[in-house]
C-alpha cells in the first residue's frame, strides 16, 4: 500500500513538473515554489534514508553483485557512494531518533541539516532538543559548529586526536571541466598553522593587486597564495619571491640570512636612484624615509619596513579554562578550543605552545577577561583585537559564517566619537560592512551572534518612532 501511495504521489509530480513553466511565475511566486519545494525534498530525503537504512539490512546488494548498500543505492539513486553511505547511517540514527526523525519527515529540516543533527544526538541524545531549535533558528555552518562542541563533549578527545592522525588524507583531483579539486582532511591545529603561513600572503597580494586595480576574490587569493608559495619552495620567483616572504615573517628560521634586496635589485627611497620598493613608503618633504625611518648617513635609503596589512593578524588563539589546562582535561561545562577551528585536546595546546609560541594568543576565561578599555585612536589595539578575534571568530551577523577578511566595526561613529571602545566594537564581513555603509543596515542591540537588519526593521538600533521595549530588541 505504501509503494502504490508514493507511486500515485511520482505520477502526479511528473505531471506537474512536466507542465512546470518558471517564466510564467513571479518573481515572488518562484521564491514561494522554491520553499515549496525545498520543504518537499526535505521530507522526501528523510523517507528515502529511513528506507534506505531498512534496504540495507536484507542483503539483497550482495545477490545482485554490489560491494555494499551505499554501492547498490548509489547505482538505483545515481548519486556517488559516498553520498548514499551517509544517507544510509542517517536513516539508522533516524530509526532510534524519533523526535529527530518527526521534526525530517515533516519537512522541518533539509537533508544536510537532517544529517547533522542525528550525527550530534547520536553522540548525546540528551542533545535533541538544543540542536532542533539551532536548525530552526540558525545557519547550517553555525548548527555544525554546535554539533562539533556536542561530540568533543561527549569525546575522549586525545582518542579522537589518534583517530584523526590515523585517517589524515590529501584528497586531488580532476574533474570532467578539466579543474584542480583537493580535499584536506586531518587536524585543526595544522590547518591553523597552513592558514598562518597563507594568510600574509593572501594580505600582501591583496595589496599588490588593488594598486593596480584588480580586486580578487578571498577564495582566489588564497589559492594564489598557496601556489606562490609552491613556486617560492621550487626557485620560481613570482608577484613575491624568497626575500618577500622573508620580509612578511615565513621562513624565520632562515633569520639574517634571508635575502634582502627588494625586487629588481634597485634600491628605493631618497637618492636611490632606483624604483619604489613593495616595502617603502614614497619620502615625505622632510626628507625623513616614508616608513618614518631616518635616511641613513650619506644621503642613502633608509632602511626597509613592510606596511602594515590590512586585515587580522596571522596568530593562532586558544580559550581554555584555567582548570581545564591546570588539570589537563576538560570535564563538563568547560572549554578547550582553537579558536574558529573547534575543540581541542589540552595536549595540543601544549604542542602549539612549545612550537608557535610567537604566534599564540591565549585566552584563560575563568583567569582573566577582557575589559572595557578604551583609546583614542580609530583602530582596535593588539589587545581589543585579540580579544574581538576570540569573542567573535565569524562574521558578526547572525547566519553568516565568514571567518576571513573581517573588518572591525564601531557602533558608534568614530567619526563622531573619537575614541575607540571594546564593548562597541563588532566584527563584519565585508558585504555586510558595505551594507551598513551604504544602506544604512546594522546589528540589533546586543552581543556576539544577531540579526542584521534594514533601517525600516522595528529592531534596527536607530529605528525612529519607537523606543528598545516597545520594538522587542533583545536586552545587551
Amino acid at each position: 500500500m505504501v509503494c502504490g501511495d508514493l507511486g500515485g504521489l511520482e505520477v502526479a509530480f511528473r505531471e506537474f513538473a512536466s507542465g512546470f513553466d518558471a517564466g510564467l511565475l513571479t518573481p515572488g511566486g518562484a521564491a514561494a515554489v522554491v520553499a515549496c519545494c525545498g520543504r518537499i525534498e526535505a521530507s522526501v530525503s528523510a523517507v528515502r534514508a529511513l528506507a534506505a537504512a531498512r534496504a540495507a539490512e536484507s542483503g539483497g546488494w550482495e545477490r545482485e553483485g554490489y560491494r555494499s548498500a551505499a554501492d547498490a543505492m548509489a547505482a538505483v539513486t545515481g548519486t556517488s557512494a559516498g553520498a548514499a553511505r551517509r544517507a544510509i547511517t542517517t536513516g539508522r540514527r533516524l530509526a532510534a531518533q524519533p523526535e529527530v526523525a518527526q521534526a525530517a519527515l515533516s519537512g522541518a529540516l533539509s537533508a544536510e541539516q537532517t544529517e547533522a543533527v542525528a550525527d550530534g544526538v547520536a553522540a548525546d541524545p540528551g542533545s535533541a532538543g538544543a540542536l532542533l531549535a539551532k536548525a530552526e533558528a540558525g545557519s547550517l555552518a553555525e548548527l555544525n559548529e554546535e554539533v562539533a562542541a556536542v561530540k568533543a563533549a561527549a569525546t575522549d578527545l586525545e582518542e579522537r586526536r589518534r583517530e584523526l592522525q590515523r585517517r589524515r588524507s590529501l584528497r586531488r583531483w580532476v574533474d570532467r571541466d578539466g579543474a584542480l579539486h583537493a580535499h584536506l582532511f586531518g587536524h585543526v591545529e595544522d590547518g591553523a598553522r597552513l592558514w598562518r603561513a597563507l594568510d600574509p600572503i593572501r594580505r600582501r597580494l591583496n595589496v599588490l593587486r588593488r594598486q593596480a586595480g584588480v580586486r580578487d576574490s578571498f577564495e582566489a587569493l588564497d589559492y594564489d597564495a598557496l601556489v606562490l608559495l609552491a613556486k617560492v619552495a621550487a626557485g620560481v620567483e613570482g608577484e613575491l619571491g624568497f626575500a618577500e616572504l622573508c620580509e612578511l615573517g615565513l621562513f624565520p628560521q632562515h633569520g639574517e640570512h634571508c635575502p634582502s634586496t627588494p625586487p629588481g635589485g634597485g634600491s628605493s627611497g631618497p637618492g636611490g636612484g632606483g624604483a619604489l620598493s613593495l616595502f617603502d613608503d614614497p619620502a615625505p618633504p622632510d626628507g625623513r624615509g616614508g616608513n618614518g625611518d631616518a635616511a641613513a648617513p650619506g644621503g642613502g635609503p633608509p632602511a626597509r619596513r613592510v606596511k602594515k596589512l590590512a586585515g587580522s593578524p596571522a596568530k593562532i588563539i586558544v580559550r581554555v579554562d584555567l582548570d581545564t589546562l591546570l588539570r589537563g582535561a576538560p570535564i563538563s561545562g568547560e572549554v578547550c578550543e582553537l579558536v574558529g577551528y573547534g575543540p581541542i585536546p589540552v595536549s595540543v595546546i601544549e604542542q602549539l605552545a612549545a612550537q608557535d609560541n610567537a604566534f599564540i594568543v591565549g585566552v584563560l576565561t575563568h583567569a582573566e577577561r577582557v575589559l572595557s578599555v578604551y583609546h583614542h585612536r580609530r583602530r582596535p589595539n593588539a589587545a581589543q583585537r585579540s580579544g574581538l578575534e576570540f569573542l567573535q571568530p565569524s562574521c558578526a551577523a547572525a547566519g553568516c559564517n565568514v571567518k576571513v577578511g573581517l573588518q572591525y566595526d564601531h557602533r558608534v561613529e568614530w567619526a563622531r566619537t573619537h575614541y575607540t571602545v571594546f564593548d562597541l566594537l563588532d566584527r563584519l564581513c565585508p558585504h555586510h560592512h558595505n551594507l551598513k555603509t551604504r544602506d544604512n543596515w546594522a546589528l540589533v542591540d546586543g552581543t556576539g551572534k544577531r540579526p542584521f537588519v534594514p533601517p525600516t526593521d522595528p529592531r534596527h538600533p536607530h529605528h525612529r518612532g519607537t523606543d528598545p521595549a516597545s520594538r522587542g530588541d533583545p536586552p545587551p
